[in-house]
């Protein structure tokens, strides 16, 4: 089991009466998985890697693009990623790689897209030993403690330095979901507060 993020969302959805959007990032994740296979061949050159650079750019425009028209909904929505998420992929896996006018596209959406929340939710960081691979859209969860500390910490770091919305941070003392969701509810009326 992972931190729950995606149970999380699914309950605050329910509890606000609003929609969840999904992950969204399977071609994203389609789009590195190749080009990582690409780069551990042998011998593979940098012109070699271009096309593959380009498709994992051209799938994490499609991924903005796709979220952009939710984010247009009336009424509000509980994410269960957003950019900043994307954003961290994209440092992690593909940055080295591209042009840094790419990397400066995308923290610019993680900006704009920013302005248009009223909170963000950051979980716990997901303690090591999780014994499932795969999370619930079937794709490859990160194992490894380092690169799931990583992926906090890149994404708390967004969420602080670019954002100007609430940065909620649950603890670990709320263990179940109802509990979590509670703790949210709190965390946000104490953000409100003027």
């Amino acid at each position: 089991m992972g931190s729950g993020k995606t149970t999380l969302v699914s309950a605050l959805a329910a509890h606000w009466g609003v929609p969840a959007l999904a992950e969204g990032m399977a071609p994203l994740v389609n789009a590195e998985t190749r080009f990582r296979r690409l780069r551990q061949k042998t011998a593979v050159t940098q012109e070699e890697l271009k096309p593959a650079v380009q498709s994992c750019v051209k799938a994490y425009r499609q991924c903005v693009a796709a979220r952009e028209q939710a984010y247009r909904r009336p009424g509000g929505f509980v994410a269960d990623r957003w950019e900043a998420d994307l954003m961290d992929f994209w440092l992690v896996t593909m940055a080295p790689h591209a042009d840094d006018r790419v990397t400066g596209e995308f923290l610019y959406e993680v900006q704009r897209k920013s302005e248009q929340l009223s909170a963000i939710v950051i979980l716990p960081l997901r303690r090591p030993g999780v014994a499932e691979d795969r999370n619930e859209m079937e794709m490859r969860r990160n194992l490894k403690f380092s690169g799931t500390l990583l992926n906090w910490l890149v994404t708390s770091a967004l969420a602080r330095q670019f954002t100007k919305v609430p940065v909620l941070f649950v603890t670990n003392e709320a263990a179940s979901v109802q509990e979590r969701v509670q703790q949210v509810e709190h965390l946000l009326r104490e953000a409100q507060r003027p």
